[in-house]
């Protein structure tokens, strides 16, 4: 038992040294983000300007894609896709018009009432090839 104790007392001592050393990092990271957060800001907002402008560019010139010496930009064509207001509405026009191809029904368990009769019925279990089981961490708590 000795032994024991000594290997949770450096498992404390280890996870004390842990919360400081991530807590000394986490000031350093704000201490940075603190430090450069205006530049960044600055740079971001020159990029938003100028993407507008290339964008109005873009839009006056009717061009697919520019290309300068450092920077490509245009439009690139989507993929084709559906837009739809109100799904549950659109679900039931379909359906009831004879299209119901075109929705889809996914069947999922009810884990929780399955659990609750095998629980109440161990022979259900048996039957179906469900198990039940109660999963076991492991822990280790500093106190």
């Amino acid at each position: 038992m000795n032994n024991i104790q000594e290997i949770a007392d450096r498992y404390a001592e280890a996870k004390a040294r842990l919360d400081l050393v991530q807590a000394e990092l986490s000031q350093k990271i704000t201490a940075l983000n603190k430090k450069y957060a205006d530049q960044i800001y600055q740079l971001e907002e020159e990029m938003e300007r100028c993407k507008a402008q290339l964008q109005r560019y873009a839009d006056k010139t009717k061009t697919k894609i520019t290309t300068t010496s450092n920077v490509k930009f245009g439009y690139r064509e989507g993929r084709e896709k559906i837009e739809i207001k109100d799904e549950d509405r659109l679900i039931e026009d379909l359906t009831e018009h004879g299209f119901s191809d075109f929705v889809r029904v996914k069947k999922t368990l009810d884990r929780q009432a399955i659990l609750k009769e095998c629980l109440l019925h161990p022979d259900f279990a048996k039957d179906f090839g469900v198990k039940v089981v109660k999963e076991k961490k492991f822990f280790v708590e500093v106190l």
